[in-house]
């Protein structure tokens, strides 16, 4: 089987904060969509009068707005921590060019060039759109763009080889 090279993959500051977004989401959804509401919930439970609900109707609806501007304000901070990750770390910034062989797994860059065994992948997942991530089993990862894979490969050739490893797609 002929190397699968994904050629000069770059990583924009703003895929890099898409993709964190996903993956936070996909971590933390019970914090934005259950822990934040339950307190609200409860907040909102223990100071409507039970007498007189029309009388607390301002403050529910005050409390709605706060429990909307919270969960906007945790989406904006993970989503500027992101871009500030992004800033400084050269590596994300540099060019990378994959070559995935039978064997191994060779990577190469301005700052640093290494070689693993397909033994130390866990898992890939299928982030965004072009975007896959190869999790290491030091829970490090490689992130591979499809769109900079050079002919004659393709999307399913790069599966196919993942699939002759025995790696799962999450």
């Amino acid at each position: 089987m002929q190397p699968i090279v994904f050629s000069n993959v770059l990583l924009s500051a703003d895929e890099f904060a898409q993709l964190n977004k996903k993956v936070l989401l996909r971590q933390r959804w019970w914090y934005y969509f259950l822990v934040i509401p339950a307190i609200y919930v409860f907040v909102l439970w223990n100071t409507i009068s039970r007498d007189d609900p029309q009388s607390s109707l301002p403050v529910a609806l005050f409390l709605a707005a706060v429990l909307i501007f919270s969960v906007v304000l945790a989406f904006s901070r993970a989503q500027k921590r992101a871009r500030e990750e992004y800033a400084k770390s050269q590596l994300l910034q540099s060019s990378t060019t994959y070559t995935l062989t039978s064997e191994k797994i060779l990577v190469n860059s301005a700052l640093m060039q290494s070689e693993s065994t397909w033994a130390t992948i866990s898992a890939v997942r299928h982030l965004s759109g072009p975007w896959y991530q190869l999790i290491t089993s030091t829970a490090t990862g490689h992130l591979l763009d499809t769109r900079c894979l050079l002919s004659p490969n393709s999307t399913d050739d790069f599966l196919h080889l993942l699939r002759q490893q025995g790696i799962k797609l999450r």
